[in-house]
């Protein structure tokens, strides 16, 4: 069961990695064309699906440690 549970913590620490790729390609003229790049709103929903992300990497790590001591 502890393996469960870190394994599954550890997934939600990796899991800012997708909005920040997407944003980072959506975003960029160069990889998808400039017709086609984030309009200033979509840079903004990104924005906030990266730090719900990160809020949810944090309180992993936070509910790992909790759990180890």
């Amino acid at each position: 069961m502890t393996r469960t549970l870190v394994a599954n913590s550890a997934q939600v620490v990796l899991l800012p990695s997708w909005p920040a790729g997407l944003w980072w390609i959506t975003a960029s003229g160069r990889y998808i064309g400039e017709a086609h790049r984030n309009r200033w709103w979509e840079n903004v929903v990104m924005a906030v699906l990266f730090v719900l992300a990160i809020y949810g990497a944090i309180g992993s790590v936070r509910s790992i440690a909790e759990f180890v001591q």
